[in-house]
Order: structure tokens, then C-alpha cells, then sequence
């Protein structure tokens, strides 16, 4: 290692991660940040939270993949939104249960 940190027994460090691993980088650059220099959160959802309304708008562009894509079964997206919806209300006994 270089630098001042060198004296400290310390490397520099940058995060990086995409998708959930970007989510990852960035709350660890947000809760320690005296421990690395930076992070990269490439594709990162972290504005992801209840309440938001971005989750309604990003399950809806998800589904209409799988509906409007010419090489998936037909009434996929259909099936995708009734098996999502499921999960999302069944109980902890209930996911348990399904394995």
C-alpha cells in the first residue's frame, strides 16, 4: 500500500458491484465510510424501498418483459405477476411450507 494510509496498516479500497451487489458497495460506502475511498453502485436499485412507488412502477416494466417478448410462452407475464403476488401475501408457515 501507498500513501498515508500505509502507516496504518491500511490499503486503499474502492467498492464496486452491480445490481445487488452495487446495493451492497453502496451502503457500505454510506455506513463506513472511513474504511474505503469511494463505490460503485452500477445498476444499483437504492431508491428501492416501500413506500416509494418505485417498486409498482419497476414490477410493472419487469413483468412487461416477459409479456411482450415474442419468444415466451403465452399469458408468462400473467403467471409471473399471479406468482409474485402470491409470495409477496403468503404468510412465514405458508413460504415454508411451499420450500
Amino acid at each position: 500500500c501507498r500513501g498515508s494510509t500505509a502507516r496504518r496498516g491500511m490499503c486503499d479500497v474502492v467498492l464496486w458491484g452491480g445490481s445487488y451487489g452495487g446495493m451492497l458497495a453502496a451502503w457500505h460506502r454510506v455506513k463506513y465510510s472511513h474504511l474505503t475511498l469511494g463505490a460503485i453502485a452500477s445498476g444499483a436499485p437504492v431508491d428501492f424501498y416501500p413506500g416509494s412507488g418505485v417498486q409498482e412502477e419497476f414490477l410493472n416494466a419487469y413483468v412487461a418483459t416477459f409479456e411482450n417478448q415474442d419468444d415466451q410462452p403465452a399469458g408468462c407475464g400473467t403467471f409471473l405477476r399471479a406468482a409474485l403476488d402470491a409470495a409477496s401475501t403468503a404468510t412465514p408457515a405458508e413460504l415454508a411450507a411451499a420450500g
